[in-house]
């Protein structure tokens, strides 16, 4: 039988979303038999959601699990995966992925010279947190870093944007690039649902599927806006900072008015 070539598989060490050969390789050592009990049996915990699944295609439908395994599109969430392997066997067959920091996105033309963001998309942002923008405050930046790098132990702002992406929902509702709510979401629905078309793969952290929706990461779909256009970094800051005051930081640091 031929197997994967395995120069490159430890690249996998550092995705949080894995193919399934991946996962069947490390969870059964080539016994064809093990593959095809445990494939069966991942499957079937897509389908009951306990393992978190989407699609490498980019697209943002709600095709089946089983469905995108016969397309050979399917990929796996490595944290739902390791939770449910351990509930099963004591221990999940994939080692910790090593990574000392988050994952860089690229940086707009507009961003400020010295700062490169991060993103993290661990937990979920507190809905409480939702304020309306009409009486957000001016916010000002504290950018007196200087030109040079700063030393190791000198206080900088956090650049690290804090862990918590948000839902469609919370997104279309927050950012109201057209004035009529309906068509609001109109428009919005339809450049999450082209998110590659649109450019906004980068902000998107989970492509939803059945009644789950996508999930979004706020800086990232502010960043988005200035730089298409579509609303002014003065509103977009405001927004953040009264709507998702958890990522205020990060937006407020490389987003000029």
């Amino acid at each position: 039988m031929n197997w994967p070539n395995e120069t490159c598989d430890h690249y996998w060490e550092h995705a949080d979303w894995l193919p399934p050969w991946y996962i069947l390789d490390r969870w059964c050592q080539r016994d064809d038999r093990c593959r095809q009990a445990k494939y069966e049996a991942l499957l079937t915990a897509c389908e009951r959601g306990d393992v978190k699944y989407g699609r490498r295609d980019g697209k943002d439908f709600d095709d089946p699990v089983r469905e995108l395994a016969e397309r050979r599109i399917l990929i796996i969430e490595r944290t739902t995966f390791d939770a449910w392997a351990t509930r099963l066997d004591g221990q999940s067959p994939l080692a910790a992925p090593p990574r000392p920091m988050a994952p860089l996105p690229p940086k707009p033309t507009w961003a400020k010279p010295t700062h490169s963001p991060t993103s993290s998309i661990a937990a979920v942002a507190d809905p409480g947190n939702r304020q309306t923008i009409d009486d957000a405050p001016e916010q000002e930046s504290d950018d007196d870093s200087g030109d040079g790098p700063a030393p190791i132990t000198a206080a900088r702002p956090n650049l690290t944007p804090p862990a918590g992406d948000v839902p469609s929902d919370e997104i279309i509702a927050a950012f109201p690039v057209v004035a009529d709510e309906k068509e609001n979401t109109e428009w919005w629905k339809k450049r999450m649902r082209e998110a590659k078309d649109y450019g906004l793969t980068d902000a998107r952290t989970y492509a939803g599927r059945l009644r789950e929706q996508s999930r979004w990461q706020p800086n990232l779909i502010a960043f988005w806006l200035v730089d298409k256009g579509y609303m002014k970094a003065k509103v977009v800051k405001r927004i953040i900072t009264r709507s998702f005051p958890d990522w205020a930081d990060s937006v407020d640091y490389f987003i000029v008015d």
